[in-house]
């Protein structure tokens, strides 16, 4: 890729793979000087978990109920955690596991990761008698309480069977963009070959490999020798509701030696001026984020959601990129990590995004397999595993292709557990639950469960 450098690059894409939704934002409570969290408590009765934290003075706070993957955000102003966190307190609850961080303003922000939809309302307690000062929330089971005010004596059945039903079966949606196009030439070879042409041609066979593939449909930023402008592109993809974004191009410089391939994800500084740019504008594509709107909400409200947006598409473009680098070895040389940079076509807050440097046009070896059919075929045949294997792993539960993912399955025995099972095929616990659509890691024996690849 031969890119001009401009000092400021532009987002282009839009996808939907870590959708976020906020279910509730419960208001700030009463401001207090700084405190400390000296103890977690968790309480389990039936549809409700409840998790305390003992504060040694009134504790000032913001929580967020937020969605894929379901949590609860909570943020305490001028806090500090003084306790260990055993996680083995959340066990049969609904509560994953706990994540916290320290953060700028002497902030502390605790994340409960769930394992359900939940309702949560949450509201503080002066100290009484032994007690301290107490912040409690309350996660309830949001499908059991809607499912209980539905019921009424003569249609019980059918609310109940019209609730527990699937979500409807999703085609996930790939947009290929093939870098370059019309008076942009991108990157020229030694013997006259252009970077846009050989990188369309791949793009096609890419796109056939996808849409071949059950469960998935690709779309195209451009399919022909035009040009588009980088927020054009981003358009396309946002117009089709496409849920992971591949950009493709073959990489030049000055040294005709240097060859392979690489692959990019957005870079922290890149990620930092987007989320900047995203927060400032009002109108348009910028009121959305992961199909929210942001209009109407507070500022710290916006930063929350698309901090946490990034935060998530990063990881699972990481995730993306290391699967496709991977595939891509099998053909000769790339770079050792997956890189990190600044292109416009990355910026995305929520969508995972890879950019791939197919090769370096500029060598002549390489220059001569981009326009074999045979090398290009082979190309797009590795970024279509690496595509499959991330995929196959990191899908959402009602995607068509979760159900067609051909992997072992295992019987459980009695006395094991989710864990043992992780370890002895060498696999995430996250990644059966997913995989298996578990909401709990209770399991029995005689039950199957599938096995994601690796």
């Amino acid at each position: 890729m031969l890119y001009p450098k401009p000092s400021n690059f532009c987002c282009v894409t839009r996808l939907n793979i870590a959708l976020i939704v906020i279910f509730a934002v419960l208001p700030a409570c009463v401001f207090a000087d700084s405190f400390e969290v000296e103890n977690i408590r968790v309480a389990k009765n039936g549809q409700v978990t409840r998790v305390v934290f003992d504060t040694s003075a009134t504790p000032s706070y913001k929580t967020f109920v937020l969605n894929n993957p379901r949590r609860v955000v909570i943020d305490l102003i001028d806090a500090k955690l003084s306790t260990t966190v055993n996680q083995a307190i959340f066990k049969s609850s609904f509560v994953a596991k706990l994540r916290h961080a320290n953060q700028s303003n002497n902030k502390l922000r605790i994340v409960l990761d769930l394992n359900q939809q939940i309702t949560a309302k949450s509201f503080a307690l002066p100290p009484n008698g032994n007690s301290h000062h107490r912040l409690v929330i309350d996660l309830k089971n949001s499908q059991a309480a809607n499912t209980q005010l539905a019921k009424t004596p003569a249609t019980t059945p059918k609310r109940i069977e019209k609730a527990a039903s699937k979500p409807k079966s999703k085609t996930l949606v790939i947009a290929i963009d093939p870098g370059h196009g019309g008076k942009d030439p991108g990157a020229i070879g030694y013997a006259g070959t252009r970077e846009k042409d050989v990188v369309l041609q791949i793009s096609q066979r890419l796109v056939r490999l996808i849409n071949a593939k059950k469960g998935m449909r690709a779309i195209m930023t451009r399919s022909s020798d035009k040009f588009l402008t980088l927020r054009g592109r981003m358009k396309k993809a946002r117009d089709q509701k496409a849920d992971i974004f591949i950009s493709v191009h073959a990489d030049a410089v000055h040294d005709r030696r240097v060859r392979g391939s690489s692959v990019y994800i957005l870079s922290k500084n890149g990620a930092s001026s987007e989320a900047a740019r995203f927060l400032a504008k009002s109108q348009n594509e910028s009121d959305l984020i992961g199909g929210v709107k942001l209009n109407g909400k507070g500022k710290d409200v916006q930063k929350v959601l698309v901090d946490l947006s990034q935060a998530a598409t990063i990881n699972a473009s990481m995730k993306l990129a290391n699967s496709v680098k991977k595939e891509l070895s099998t053909l000769g040389k790339t770079r050792k990590n997956v890189e990190h940079a600044g292109f416009a076509v990355l910026k995305s807050p929520d969508i995972p995004s890879i950019l791939v440097e197919t090769a370096f046009i500029s060598n002549v070896t390489e220059e001569k397999k981009l326009r074999s059919t045979t090398h290009q075929q082979k190309l797009a045949s590795s970024i279509f595993k690496g595509l499959e294997k991330y995929l196959k792993n990191h899908s959402p539960n009602n995607a068509i292709l979760v159900s067609n993912i051909n992997t072992d399955k295992h019987t459980i025995k009695h006395g094991e557990t989710l864990s043992a099972i992780a370890i002895q095929y060498s696999v995430s616990i996250d990644a059966i639950r997913k995989t298996n659509a578990l909401r709990t890691d209770r399991i029995h024996a005689g039950q199957k469960l599938i096995i994601p690849e690796v």
